[in-house]
């Protein structure tokens, strides 16, 4: 098995304030919310190397571990994602750095690890 690093990036937002729905065109559409994170997790992950480790074709099987944000006095903060609601978000913003498309991951791992003082996301992806 390849071992990958992980990307670490910002704490994501939730999936409600990463789309909006569209009632005229019948569609989901990313929200500006959602564009500038996406943005900003492109930019960290190539920044970390990311498109050096791209697997460009073939299944795939990605790690995700959400850190929630710590609290002044060191302790991790009671208000966090669901670990569900974070992994499209974060799949989504990976697609076409880590890997070409989303229908690729055909293994995923999510857990909720440590505090940490602004909170993040970390992703790993390796051929499956």
């Amino acid at each position: 098995m390849i071992e990958t690093p992980f990307i670490t990036l910002q704490y994501p937002i939730s999936v409600n304030r990463y789309w909006t729905i569209n009632q005229r065109a019948r569609s989901i559409l990313p929200t500006e919310a959602g564009k500038a994170w996406k943005q900003a997790a492109r930019s960290l992950a190539l920044s970390q190397g990311a498109n050096h480790q791209r697997v460009a074709s073939g299944p795939v099987a990605a790690e995700i571990v959400l850190l929630p944000r710590k609290k002044s006095d060191g302790a991790p903060s009671s208000v966090r994602l669901d670990l569900d609601n974070c992994l499209k978000v974060a799949l989504d913003a990976m697609q076409g750095i880590l890997f070409d498309n989303d229908k690729q991951i055909v293994e995923l791992h999510a857990c909720v690890g440590s505090a940490v003082t602004d909170g993040a996301l970390m992703v790993r992806v390796r051929p499956a």
